[in-house]
């Protein structure tokens, strides 16, 4: 991250936290050497090495995932910005404008030729029958007005001047992008010459900005008060560029280069919607912006700052110990690793090979004395002389790829685990299940041997995918788990996990669990459904040592138990083939369960308190009503502009079908097919086709609107918005 940048943004408003990629290679084992006053030399090896990291950003300002950390201990808007910007005060602003740089536009401003479109210099709306768009252009030392109809381009009027702005009577406008997207913008959207083309500038108001900013920043779904506080400093970001930018053609730019600006609606360029403002962020907000000597704020931010913020050489950016962003906050950067190729650092510093890295100072603040300012790194140029070249923690962290300057090179290490799991998972069957990963190696799986009471087997690899795991280690690959069964006899077992390092270092103990095996035999013969909500179970169990008695059972959902019942049915099949005393062992039973996806199993419970063991599991769905958000309803010219998302759990994605009535009358029928990444990766979908964006016939009149989604299959439907509009 370039230190002049505000902060890598958060990204779509369902937490998609934007990782970096990197080239593994082998990794090796660094050597660490310590020298004076808190500053190491790591000597490089000549594959990858770990890097322990703290934050993400620059620090400087509110921390993103600290406002959200704040505000779940109950910080108020006011106090978390209090906190991150101390000695600010909060003013309310009169109506302002910012004008903003459109990003992606080309040599051209071109817009959609929608009803009330009005540019500069043209009297009358612009006609929009047979014409797909409109463009202003240079056109010699003025702009000129041109059409596309068909494939061509034709020149409506000349001669307009340096600055004309389309505008519409519905106050947004759209504009297409040189990858054909597209982004309604509030306002209007002016053309200003630059070079031998044009740029393209979104003139808005400071809230319909902010507006459009605070989803691309925050997720809409986090607390209510760091959403507000995210809003806030958003628009103090803003105002401060618009007082900073006399002189210039605009005030502030669109991408993280400033900070993200969204607009009013962003399409894809087949017309889906991506995303939308968050008018709910100005609520109790509005035009609010923070000061300081009677001057709106720098008021930076940044998506973590790892429990310690920067000296941002302002008064209200002050570096402290934050107490918020920590790992209640679900802070993902809060303490990490990435394994970083030695190459990539030798290529940014012009050398063919880096042989050590020297960190000579740090600011103080945090573990490891903070984040680094400055240092050497050593190696080799092409003609095989030795090089030292100076560097700062800014240009480490762009050698290296990662989001901060707070970071640590320790020697290697040995293996890391758990064991997660030793228990019953049927008669006479154990499972041993848990992780383990190399630090040392986390472009790759585990490697482990497993004992059972002190008989060794043999090297293995871990093969399930733990993406848990993969997260919290902050490796490349998420194939760190395993999950072994083994038949055992009744009585108690020990299992140990042992992790091997691939660097040949030996294998170290991670852990090992005792568990008792009961003596209990049975079976869930089968699960079938009786009504909607209810299921029935059949099957036998009994204690071999209490073979005249009848069995106990203890049926389990979603890992709840409920009450433990006896068998009460004969099984003489189960006596012939046990030759056991008694035969009241079967049992026939119904569960009653709430819709949705469960997990049922049934438990053979010991007679002698030696605990229990799974006899048989099922997997059953009782079917749910559909899902969703109406998240956009405009009254535009000729009807209702409506967007949103919707999906029926009974089919975990599949395309839904919308109902919209205008005054209880059926108007339109949707279909829900959309891509939304954002709703697949909330709700754990099979596919994103899942969001609706239509504009429903109506007159220009108030009218009741009702938008229903219609249920599939068992249920009903959904009713996701009714009232006046």
């Amino acid at each position: 991250m370039r230190p002049n940048r505000r902060a890598r943004r958060l990204g779509p408003p369902i937490a998609a936290l934007a990782t970096v990629t990197l080239v593994l290679g082998t990794v090796v084992v660094a050597t660490l050497v310590a020298t004076p006053a808190g500053a190491a030399t790591v000597a490089l090896p000549a594959g990858s090495v770990t890097v322990h990291l703290r934050g993400n950003g620059h620090g400087h300002g509110m921390s993103q995932y600290g406002a959200r950390g704040a505000a779940i201990a109950g910080l108020t808007a006011t106090r978390i910005l209090a906190f991150y910007y101390p000695g600010t005060s909060l003013v309310a602003l009169g109506s302002s404008t910012v004008r903003v740089l459109v990003s992606g536009t080309g040599g051209t401003t071109t817009v959609s030729p929608q009803s009330g479109l009005f540019v500069t210099g043209v009297s009358g709306a612009l006609p929009t029958v047979g014409i797909s768009r409109y463009r202003l252009t240079a056109s010699g030392a003025a702009l000129a007005l041109q059409k596309l109809t068909g494939a061509g381009w034709s020149t409506v009027k000349a001669g307009l001047p340096n600055g004309s702005s389309f505008s519409r009577s519905s106050g947004n406008v759209r504009v297409y992008r040189t990858d054909g997207s597209s982004t309604v913008y509030r306002g209007v959207v002016a053309a200003l010459r630059s070079g031998t083309g044009v740029i393209t500038v979104n003139r808005v108001s400071l809230d319909g900005y902010t507006a459009g900013v605070v989803p691309r920043e925050i997720p809409a779904s986090w607390p209510a008060n760091a959403v507000h506080a995210q809003a806030i400093a958003a628009r103090s970001y803003g105002r401060n560029a618009v007082e900073n930018s006399a002189g210039r053609a605009y005030d502030i730019c669109d991408t993280t280069q400033c900070q993200v600006y969204g607009g009013m609606t962003r399409y894809d360029a087949a017309g889906h919607v991506l995303w939308t403002e968050d008018l709910a962020a100005l609520s109790g907000n509005a035009n609010m912006v923070l000061r300081y000597n009677g001057r709106t704020i720098f008021a930076q931010f940044s998506a973590s700052n790892g429990g310690w913020t920067v000296d941002g050489g302002q008064p209200y950016l002050v570096a402290r110990a934050d107490p918020y962003d920590n790992a209640a906050s679900g802070d993902p950067y809060f303490s990490y690793t990435r394994s970083v190729p030695v190459a990539s650092i030798a290529r940014h510093y012009g050398l063919v090979t880096a042989t050590a890295l020297q960190i000579t100072a740090r600011d103080g603040h945090g573990a490891w004395g903070g984040r680094m300012t400055a240092g050497f790194v050593d190696g080799k140029d092409a003609q095989g002389r030795a090089r030292h070249v100076a560097t700062t923690g800014f240009g480490l962290q762009a050698a290296m790829g990662i989001g901060t300057t707070w970071l640590f090179i320790q020697p290697g290490v040995r293996p890391v685990g758990h064991l997660d799991g030793f228990a019953p998972v049927a008669p006479r069957v154990l499972q041993m299940s848990g992780w383990t990963v190399d630090p040392d190696h986390t472009d790759l799986p585990g490697r482990f041997v497993l004992t059972l009471d002190r008989v060794a087997g043999s090297a293995r690899v871990t093969t399930v995918t733990r993406v848990d795991v993969q997260r919290a280690r902050g490796t490349t690959t998420s194939l760190l788990g395993f999950s072994v069964r083994v038949r055992v006899g009744v009585g108690q077992h020990t299992a140990c996990l042992y992790g091997l390092d691939r660097d040949g270092l030996g294998q170290r103990v991670i852990g090992c669990r005792t568990v008792w095996m009961p003596d209990v035999l049975g079976s869930l013969d089968s699960l079938t459904s009786t009504d909607l909500h209810t299921v029935r179970l059949t099957g036998w169990s009994f204690d071999q040592g209490h073979g005249a008695s009848p069995g106990r059972i203890r049926v389990q959902v979603d890992g709840t138990a409920r009450p433990t019942a006896l068998t009460t049915l004969a099984r003489p099949d189960v006596r012939r083939a046990f030759h056991t005393a008694g035969q009241t062992f079967g049992y026939d039973t119904a569960v009653t369960l709430a819709g949705g996806a469960h997990q049922v199993c049934v438990l053979g419970v010991d007679q002698d308190g030696r605990g229990s063991v799974p006899l048989g599991c099922r997997s059953v769905t009782v079917p749910q009503n559909p899902i969703g958000r109406a998240e956009v309803i405009h009254h535009v010219a000729g009807g209702y502009q409506i967007s949103g998302w919707t999906f029926d759990p009974d089919v975990n994605g599949g395309s839904t079908k919308i109902h919209v009535y205008v005054d209880h009358v059926l108007a339109a029928t949707i279909n829900a097919a959309a891509t939304r990444l954002d709703v697949q990766r909330a709700y754990d979908l099979v596919n994103s086709a899942v969001g609706f964006s239509a504009l429903v016939p109506a007159s220009s009149a108030k009218h009741t609107i009702t938008i229903t989604s219609v249920n599939t299959g068992l249920g009903a439907d959904t009713v996701l918005v009714a009232g006046w509009a």
